[in-house]
């Protein structure tokens, strides 16, 4: 971790009330999602109930953490669009959360993890951010 704590801890605070982005397309939607910092590193833990692990997208470019992917609705019948809902309140279709991390993370070490519907990002700790990459999702 580095040195000066404090001002760590408080960069890590600004960074989740002032980074965390919506989404950039009105039809998208935005996840819940935490976002916090250990002795180890950054953690980004979002709740992707009823997504599937090969539909989720994570990159890393100089700072910038993307996580994009798609929540399909597997009781809607492809011929059935006739719905009138009562109450709506999960979301389907695409998602993106985009995430300025102005803390110096190592890119080459970044890991993901999904397990019953959370995803589980880790980003440890480096003296300079740089590189772009690619994260694979495994299923724990």
């Amino acid at each position: 971790m580095p040195h000066n704590t404090q001002s760590h801890w408080e960069q890590i605070h600004r960074m989740f009330y002032h980074s965390i982005l919506k989404p950039q397309i009105d039809e998208e939607w935005a996840p819940n999602t935490d976002l916090y910092g250990d002795e180890d590193g950054l953690v980004v833990k979002m709740a992707l109930a009823g997504v599937v692990r090969e539909d989720i997208n994570i990159d890393y470019d100089n700072g910038v953490l993307i996580v994009s992917g798609i929540r399909h609705d597997p009781t809607l019948p492809s011929e059935k669009t006739d719905r009138r809902f009562t109450q709506a309140e999960i979301e389907f279709g695409r998602f993106r959360r985009i995430m300025r991390l102005d803390v110096p993370v190592d890119s080459q070490r970044i890991s993901a993890q999904f397990q019953n519907g959370m995803l589980l990002i880790r980003l440890p700790w480096q003296s300079e951010t740089h590189g772009r990459r690619s994260i694979t999702v495994v299923e724990q």
